[in-house]
């Protein structure tokens, strides 16, 4: 009978999701968390520190990893895209370059959040200013993690105790 309910709990209770997770990238204290299935896509814009422009870098989620799916920028220069890999398009939107269907596997990805301008993250109808959540030339790391909860699992979000804080960042 014990194990019958302990069974019925771990079925019903427990459950895991998947998150992407800023952590500061010298102390690895959690900065931001929002869950993040497969599937689920960001983006992070920014002024490029040499050629001065803004720059737009989209990433999807797949199989618990961070995938490069995109770039917008608005003109070469130095460490701005040059060339296409294999299968990538490049476009021309309201002046500016596209480069699509990327999918490049990212490993590690990491930003050093802005010192004279903000960088931006972006979830769904979410802007969030990065200089918000961690000092100005902070490093910033973003990884996938799936963490166990307690309770009752509702259609992609946790009811009950989450392990990590979670947050839903004003518009």
């Amino acid at each position: 009978m014990i194990a019958v309910c302990i069974l019925v709990f771990f079925v019903f209770f427990i459950h895991q999701d998947q998150y992407l997770i800023l952590e500061n990238g010298e102390t690895g204290e959690v900065i931001y968390a929002a869950p993040a299935a497969d599937g689920f896509e960001f983006a992070v814009s920014f002024i490029h520190s040499v050629n001065k422009s803004d720059v737009v870098e989209g990433y999807r989620i797949e199989a618990g990893a961070i995938f490069a799916e995109w770039c917008k920028y608005s003109s070469f220069g130095a460490g701005m895209p040059t060339t296409l890999g294999d299968g990538e398009v490049l476009t021309y939107e309201e002046g500016k370059m596209m480069i699509s269907h990327m999918h490049r596997a990212v490993p590690q990805l990491s930003y050093i959040v802005g010192t004279v301008y903000d960088h931006y993250l972006f979830i769904g109808d979410n802007k969030i200013n990065l200089c918000d959540l961690t000092p100005r030339n902070t490093k910033v790391k973003f990884l996938v993690e799936k963490k166990y909860h307690i309770g009752f699992p509702c259609k992609g979000e946790s009811m009950g105790i989450s392990i990590i804080k979670t947050e839903t960042p004003e518009k």
